[in-house]
């Protein structure tokens, strides 16, 4: 009979998924392994439930439950159970750091984690062929499986030995365990694998380690892997997190394993690491870092491979940092790193960073990881190749226009190489900083084509920058690029001169290739060349697009906006329609013949002005003789109202003096308001750049009002004022311009009566005269005649024909006849009848 002495508190926790049910707590108090059914919440260190009565209870409560440890001693304590445990089919916490004495991790980098539980399936020299622990089913869903050393799984007869085995159950975590190792995390005590992830649809969201320090894992030590998969369509939303995998637990040196990682059998959706540095894991020691076979749509993003848990030192994996192939099955839309802060990887010291072998690996990526250095920048090389592109694999990404999509790839050894693409086709290599290679920069081998290389930079390697041949030797052009090869040994440019001005570069040449047919040829600049003769490609410069004419023959004369130092050369690749990249060009020496500009973009000067100059320099640059012509347009007219420039400014080789140009404007009479005059320059000789135009605006002096009188004035009185003999707009104001003018001494004009008196009209000179009495045939009345009443406002005047004899009225202009005279006085005579007054009133 066993006496309970109570030494934890029970939890009451209603489970997930099972209504109503209370969470149950089992407290593991021996490491028997004893089977009596005697387990409950209440812990007797010394006797009282072992692990397998604990997981025997958990199966049978309903809801989610714990098992705690509380073990006599100082431990570590292993639990050695003679067959395999049973199954965990009902969701479960486990928690190792619920033994006295232990402790989770607490440290961002390395280990500090007192691991006092141990579950160990030796059994005496005779390995279990089953998991530890075995996580079995949806009812499972949801455990939790913490603070634990499980180690020693390692039988593969009737059965396979596992540290943890998930199947079939979805958000299983596995945290803050050592799997594979010691107690003290510094020895091997293999499982075949650490923790196996199997099943269907079901296997989803699982965690194997997590981002902050105490849920680090290290899973090292194991015989086939660290964390395995075989899992047919699940892994949807899994995570591995934050381990160290291949290491000790301090992640300073290898405890191998074949693999650290491997995704298999079409499995999908697992996230391996992360873009913080806490979802870092460290996948370093052992035969690979990770392998994707047949797996697809996973990422793989922010951890170290191949180097120790600070990123200093190299902890190389045996054959390769990353490898995705296939053998039948497909490996695609995968992502290696990523162009964001934080998601690429660091991978080195391996033999070979990434990689990819097989006819199915396709549309992957490798984005934005630091391949061949250490956490601090650098040189921690991979000792064959940075990427190798293998065995018909094709269309896959290496690098990327995007800001930070370009990979960093150092291979400062032996004779590794950057890139390394055999029998392999449409790769795009774009956008990386490849250097300190002691091989070539970019190989192309085998039966590999169309293949686009591109915007890469590529400095300082041992042999060529880009070799198709694997040669070492520069491959030849020939007529026609009929030849075959890798990349059908596609034809590079031929480059003929180079000019700069510190802003711009301007590149001559051509390309022989097949005939009719587009490439786009790329340009770069180098310190130096390679020992060939031809050239690197350090720094891209930029890219033009061609087109060979009937005979194969494209020129080129391509001006790009960037500076090219005189210290510098420049070399191209060519690219056809299809993808195949060329090897570089030979080097081509940059000549800096400057630019010829004005000092100044605009200049105002005014008519009467004294002379204004205009200065115009040579910079950037000053070899050889060199010079540009000037042109103008503008509203302003080169000879009436500028002074014509010279049509060209010369400067001497080496010269660099300053030419000063007279600026003479031209003080015409005529009003025309402010004027342009557009200088533009244009190379003459000496393949030299030119600046921008210069505007000069020239201010017309001449103005109404101002006193002088121009040729478009009639008068100028030296002001603006109307009425006094010149108009506001410097016109002579006489009779009969409506205005009563003060020069010459108008007292009216026209209807503008002002001064003369009420029986007085203006007259044809502008004076005021008596208004006549009009007569007619019947008096002064204008009674009588034809036309009806004497009273009708509409009544015609008098005519001459009407009066008798005809009378003549004298003025100071000539004779008026009476009709005329009445004619004038008509509107007068209509104004008074309607408000009803005589014309003799």
């Amino acid at each position: 009979m066993r006496v309970l002495l109570a030494c934890c508190a029970s939890l009451s926790i209603v489970a997930a998924g099972a209504p109503g049910a209370e969470a149950a707590t089992f407290c593991v108090d021996e490491n028997t392994d004893t089977n009596d059914g005697g387990c409950s919440a209440v812990c007797n260190p010394g006797g009282g439930c072992s692990l397998r009565e604990a997981i025997t209870a958990v199966n049978a409560a309903a809801g989610a439950d714990t098992i705690i440890f509380s073990i006599a001693g100082a431990g570590p304590h292993t639990i050695a159970p003679a067959t395999a445990l049973p199954p965990i089919t009902d969701a479960v916490l486990i928690d190792g750091f619920t033994q006295p004495g232990a402790q989770a991790n607490t440290l961002a980098i390395g280990n500090d984690a007192v691991m006092r539980i141990v579950i160990n399936g030796d059994n005496g020299g005779t390995p279990i062929s089953a998991p530890g622990l075995s996580i079995t089913g949806a009812a499972a869903s949801g455990t939790t499986v913490r603070g634990l050393v499980i180690n020693a799984f390692s039988g593969n007869s009737g059965g396979y030995g596992v540290g943890v085995a998930i199947s079939d159950a979805g958000n299983v975590t596995v945290e803050g365990c050592f799997i594979g190792t010691n107690a003290a995390g510094t020895a091997a005590a293999a499982n075949r694998s650490g923790v196996s992830l199997a099943g269907g649809a079901g296997l989803v969201d699982c965690r194997i380690g997590g981002t902050t320090p105490a849920a680090r894992n290290v899973i090292s030590g194991n015989i086939n892997g660290g964390v395995t998969s075989n899992s047919g369509t699940g892994l949807a939303g899994c995570r591995i997190q934050g381990n160290y995998i291949g290491t000790n637990a301090t992640g300073t040196a290898a405890i191998a394993q074949q693999d650290n990682i491997i995704i298999q059998t079409n499995t999908n959706g697992v996230l391996i690491g992360g873009a913080s540095a806490g979802a870092r894991n460290v996948l370093s020691g052992s035969n690979f870092g990770v392998t994707l076979y047949h797996a697809s749509n996973h990422v793989i993003m922010g951890n170290y491979i191949g180097v120790s848990a600070n990123g200093l030192s190299a902890i190389p994996n045996v054959s390769a940092g990353i490898a995705v192939f296939t053998t039948a099955g497909i490996c695609q839309q995968n992502q290696i790193g990523g162009p964001n802060p934080g998601e690429g990887n660091l991978i080195a010291g391996n033999p070979e960073g990434v990689r990819f072998s097989g006819t199915e690996v396709r549309n992957n990526r490798v984005e934005g990881n630091r391949i061949g250095t250490n956490a601090n920048g650098a040189a921690l090389p991979n000792t064959d190749a940075g990427v190798a592109l293998l065995s018909l694999n094709k269309a896959n990404t290496i690098g990327g226009l995007a800001t930070g999509a370009g990979n960093t790839i150092d291979a400062a050894v032996g004779s590794a190489r950057g890139v390394v693409i055999a029998t392999s086709v449409e790769q795009q290599i774009i956008g990386n900083t490849i250097r300190n290679t002691g091989g070539a920069g970019i190989v192309v081998s085998g039966a590999s084509a169309r293949n686009r290389l591109s915007t890469n930079s590529i400095a300082t390697s041992g042999t060529l920058a880009i070799d198709l041949a694997l040669d070492g030797l520069v491959a030849s052009n020939d007529a026609g690029d009929g030849d075959g090869g890798p990349n059908d040994l596609q034809n590079f440019p031929v480059t003929s001169a180079a000019f700069s001005d510190g802003v711009h570069t301007r590149i001559v040449g051509s390309l022989p290739s097949s005939a009719s047919a587009s490439f786009v040829i790329e340009f770069f600049a180098n310190a130096s060349c390679d020992n060939s003769g031809n050239g690197l490609a350090e720094r891209y410069l930029g890219a033009s697009n061609v087109l060979t004419d009937g005979t194969g023959n494209a020129a080129f004369d391509v001006e790009l906006v960037t500076d090219v130092s005189a210290t510098e050369v420049i070399t191209a690749t060519a690219t056809d329609s299809l993808g195949s990249t060329s090897e570089l060009s030979a080097c081509q020496a940059v000549v800096r013949p400057g630019r010829i500009e004005f000092v100044t973009s605009s200049v105002a000067a005014a008519e009467g002005d004294p002379a204004a100059s205009v200065t115009v320099v040579r910079v950037g640059g000053s070899s050889g003789a060199v010079s540009a012509t000037i042109t103008t347009s503008g509203t302003a007219v080169s000879g009436s109202d500028y002074a014509v420039p010279p049509v060209t400014v010369s400067f001497a080789d080496g010269d660099t003096t300053p030419k000063v140009i007279a600026l003479t404007i031209i003080d015409d009479a005529a009003i025309e308001g402010s004027e342009t005059a557009v200088w533009t320059l244009a190379p003459a000789s000496g393949n030299v750049f030119v600046g921008s135009a210069l505007t000069v605006t020239i201010t017309d002096d001449d103005a109404c009002g101002d006193g002088q009188e121009s040729v478009s004035e009639a008068c100028d009185d030296a002001n603006t004022a109307s009425g006094d003999g010149c108009s506001a707009s410097c016109v002579v104001e006489v009779c009969g311009d409506g205005v009563v003018n003060d020069a010459p001494n108008e007292a009216c004009d026209g209807s503008a009566v002002s001064g003369c008196a009420a029986n007085q009209v203006c007259s044809a000179a502008c004076a005021c005269v008596a208004a006549p009495a009009p007569t007619g045939p019947t008096g002064a009345s204008g009674s009588g005649g034809t036309g009806g009443g004497g009273d009708d406002p509409e009544e015609e005047p008098p005519t001459d024909t009407e009066t008798t004899p005809a009378v003549r009225r004298g003025c100071g202009c000539g004779e008026t006849t009476e009709a005329a005279w009445w004619l004038m006085l008509a509107p007068f005579v209509l104004w008074r009848r309607r408000r009803g007054l005589s014309l003799t009133e």
